[in-house]
């Protein structure tokens, strides 16, 4: 399984600002890739659910969600954010 993000998901990222929800973020993220190296299902707490092909969705807090697409072997994330933002991103696809 190959990762990577996106610019916009970097900016996303520096515009939240706040420590902890990006800690949450970044633990959420952490679950999510421990879960496809082993292989395993993520937990219920994590929220995996598919939007529309080819992306998905996490929960980082609830908050927070982070967007990804997953096509073959290789996630790429979106962006991250409340909710609210999630869906305007989505408006874009």
């Amino acid at each position: 399984m190959r990762y990577r993000d996106l610019p916009a998901y970097r900016r996303s990222l520096k515009s939240i600002g706040d420590s902890k929800r990006l800690d949450s973020i970044h633990k959420a993220v952490s679950n999510l890739l421990d879960c496809f190296e082993k292989r395993t299902a993520p937990p219920a707490g994590l929220g995996l659910k598919p939007l529309r092909p080819p992306l998905w969705e996490i929960r980082a807090s609830r908050e927070d969600r982070i967007v990804f697409s997953w096509k073959e072997d290789l996630i790429t994330f979106l962006a991250a954010g409340a909710h609210d933002d999630v869906k305007r991103l989505l408006s874009r696809f």
